[in-house]
């Protein structure tokens, strides 16, 4: 037993020696091959590593070294300059990882519940006459999908995907139209965020899934391109006013900060019409 007692303790600690050596940077599924960066900015880049190791980040649109180090729990950050639009480039990270089909260019989150969600998938026709023409390389989706958990998570299931009709007929139909109206008009700058108003697009208001999505992608595109990049002559006007919840048989859904419902309210002084019932 003696002689093998010994054979065995040295190998599970040469094994384990070498795991900590040899440990791999790894990187969030968000940051990956086919990836757009926000232009003309600073952004992260962010990963998981042997603590204190150093990391070294080189890209293909300039000679600049960047290098940090991993800390004592096994995490590792950066910021990066980007140029202006454009690539593909390459992000190289310790000479082993290397990040291909990096574009510069517009990062746009398209947040919504199930009609932002909205896709081919369920048959969505504006969707699928749109498959032909589908085909853009300089368009790109990153799709979040659908998990559960009991505490905050720091990586997601998912890729980068270059626009095809394969990938596009899978994603949001808001999200691609948005996108690619952004993407012809070519005014790239740094994004805001809005709201538009789209209640007059639905063909059946029992129907709680409306379907025109390139209208709606129209609408936001427009709000984006004359207020974020200045674009005139475009169909966008601000909002005369707003009410909320005026109304007998409203059902108000906004709450305060303190998690109080807001009263309702108005913000112009036009005269209310009633109807006057005489005895």
């Amino acid at each position: 037993m003696k002689r093998l007692f010994i054979p065995i303790i040295v190998f599970v600690v040469f094994v384990a020696g070498n795991l900590r050596v040899a440990a791999e940077v790894r990187l969030p599924s968000i940051l990956g091959s086919h990836m757009v960066l926000q232009q003309k900015s600073e952004v992260n880049l962010w990963g998981w590593c042997s603590p204190s190791e150093k990391i070294y980040v080189k890209t293909s649109w300039d000679t600049t070294k960047y290098v940090t180090k991993g800390t004592s729990g096994a995490k590792w950050t950066m910021k990066i300059k980007t140029p202006a639009a454009g690539g593909p480039y390459t992000i190289t990270i310790n000479d082993k990882t290397v990040l291909e089909d990096v574009m510069i260019g517009e990062v746009w989150v398209c947040g919504g519940q199930s009609n932002m969600e909205l896709s081919g998938d369920q048959k969505l026709k504006q969707s699928l006459d749109e498959v032909p023409n589908a085909n853009n390389q300089k368009i790109r989706f990153f799709y979040v999908p659908k998990t559960t958990s009991d505490s905050p998570q720091e990586d997601v299931h998912a890729s980068w995907k270059v626009c095809t009709p394969e990938e596009m007929v899978h994603f949001s139909a808001i999200g691609y139209f948005f996108g690619k109206r952004i993407q012809q008009t070519a005014c790239l700058t740094i994004p805001k965020t809005g709201m538009v108003v789209i209640h007059d697009l639905a063909d059946d208001v029992n129907n709680i899934h409306p379907v025109k999505k390139m209208e709606v992608a129209d609408r936001l595109a427009n709000l984006a391109l004359s207020d974020t990049y200045g674009v005139k002559g475009l169909v966008y006007k601000d909002p005369v006013a707003v009410r909320f919840g005026f109304s007998n048989t409203a059902i108000p859904n906004l709450f305060s900060k303190e998690g109080m419902p807001v009263n309702t309210f108005r913000t112009d002084n036009w005269k209310v019409m009633t109807d006057a019932v005489v005895k």
